[in-house]
């Protein structure tokens, strides 16, 4: 997929890509996860 999957703003809003669904289950659930975790650390710095 091209471009940001998905992302998490710092008020905490979570945007997905709507491609997602062509991807398999797994991979969805990590994106999820992923983004959830942005919500506690808002970078990818050595903390994330």
């Amino acid at each position: 997929m091209v471009g940001r999957w998905g992302s998490c703003t710092k008020d905490g809003t979570i945007f997905l890509n709507p491609l997602l669904i062509q991807v398999s289950p797994r991979c969805i659930e990590y994106v999820i996860a992923h983004e959830l975790c942005h919500l506690v650390v808002h970078n990818h710095g050595p903390e994330f």
